[in-house]
């Protein structure tokens, strides 16, 4: 038997979580579903830890989806200013606790967690894969 034959039986199944702040903008979600394209092959278990991303921009029904059921709405669209920012921060820390919980119950289904776009705002979610001993990366 030579080594490759001897790595393919050793590999472990490889099981991602990637992780993305849910945003009001779906141009996050066209930039996310290139990286599941990218990983999808990769992987033997794809899920995806957001808030109202489009089914559309899912590559195929490999990837299983676990939607918070928020998102963040546009500055712009809550005035005055100074109430704007206060649901925005809020709404971020309502967003946090609804992906660490959910963080909770993937973390014992994956290996790696990769935290993709809104790092500074997943830092809840980020400590409990820490936690729970899952390879964290972010993009």
């Amino acid at each position: 038997m030579d080594s490759e034959t001897e790595m393919r039986k050793v590999k472990k199944p490889l099981r991602i979580c990637v992780v993305t702040f849910p945003s009001a903008s779906e141009s996050i979600y066209v930039l996310l579903s290139d990286l599941l394209k990218i990983l999808e092959p990769l992987s033997d278990r794809l899920i995806v830890l957001t808030g109202g991303m489009p089914q559309d921009k899912l590559p195929s029904k490999k990837v299983q989806v676990v939607d918070v059921n928020t998102t963040m709405p546009f500055r712009q669209s809550i005035h005055p200013a100074w109430i704007s920012t206060l649901i925005l921060a809020l709404k971020n820390m309502s967003i946090q606790v609804k992906m660490a919980r959910a963080m909770l119950k993937v973390s014992k289904d994956i290996d790696v967690a990769i935290f993709f776009i809104g790092i500074p705002s997943l830092l809840l979610p980020m400590l409990i894969a820490k936690i729970r001993r899952n390879k964290v990366v972010w993009y």
